[in-house]
């Protein structure tokens, strides 16, 4: 499921770099106050030796930290 996201999903970055990447999206909610936005990513997926995590604050939902 982790690669699809990647791979179905905005997913530019893994063509781009040759890899298969694994990674989910997720929205942080705080309530009164906008969600924050994250994507925690890793690669390549079988033997993952890079690793990347990306916080949207007040980005909504998590998906516009995968684009």
């Amino acid at each position: 499921i982790m690669e699809k996201v990647v791979s179905e999903g905005g997913g530019g970055a893994a063509k781009v770099l040759g890899y298969r990447i694994g990674g989910k999206t997720g929205t942080a909610e705080e309530t009164g106050k906008p969600d924050f936005g994250w994507f925690a990513g890793f690669a390549p997926f079988d033997n993952p030796e890079i690793a990347v995590v990306v916080m949207v604050e007040n980005g909504s939902h998590g998906y516009y930290a995968e684009e």
